[in-house]
């Protein structure tokens, strides 16, 4: 029967507290809101995809400026309006 005050990273194999200090949290596909991978293992992941893919990367990376900036510029006109 396994604690369930660990959880097992199933990259590394290497266990850990199941706490959002090891673990990224993700609560709407992983049992226990917690990733299946611990924190040093999703970002090294993170990092090689990025040193693999530098396009990708970038496209992501501009759309994701884009979103914020118009996310932004509709809260500053909604604060104008309601004045």
């Amino acid at each position: 029967m396994s604690d369930h005050t660990t959880k097992t990273c199933t990259k590394c194999s290497a266990t850990y507290p199941a706490t959002p200090e090891y673990f990224h949290r993700d609560r709407g596909r992983y049992r226990g809101g917690l990733f299946s991978w611990c924190k040093p293992c999703s970002c090294q992941s993170y990092k090689d995809y990025a040193k693999n893919n530098p396009e990708k990367v970038a496209v992501r990376s501009q759309q994701a400026y884009r979103r914020q900036q118009q996310a932004t510029l509709k809260r500053r006109l909604e604060k104008v309006r309601g004045w």
